[in-house]
């Protein structure tokens, strides 16, 4: 299997700023939020707390250190949770490439 076969756990709009961004905890539940609604991005390598209007956004995982700066440029469009296999095989292969185990999603108190 090739780099390329492997499921990507961040999808990154390299041309121009998203309108938004999507959080898949699961396969059955997805969240979205306007950028508009964005405040601001913190963490490590390991744990990303995000901030928008009305909720909190933690993403679990490997290799996220990246994550704030793609946030405040606009550039993150998709972020799902890695299968375990896939998680596995994609470090395995690519011992770099960000790895989403757990999203978590609050609604904040206003």
């Amino acid at each position: 299997m090739q780099t390329a076969d492997i499921p990507k756990c961040i999808q990154l709009d390299h041309e121009g700023g998203s309108c938004g961004i999507v959080f898949e905890p699961d396969a059955e539940h997805k969240c979205s939020f306007p950028y508009n609604a964005y405040q601001w991005a913190e963490g490590m390598a390991t744990e990303i707390t995000i901030r928008f209007n009305t909720h909190r956004v933690i993403i679990r995982g490997q290799h996220l250190e990246s994550l704030p700066e793609q946030l405040a440029l606009q550039k993150v469009r998709w972020v799902k949770v890695a299968g375990r296999a896939a998680g596995m095989l994609s470090t395995a292969l690519n011992g770099n490439a960000p790895i989403v185990d757990e999203i978590t999603i609050e609604k904040t108190r206003e």
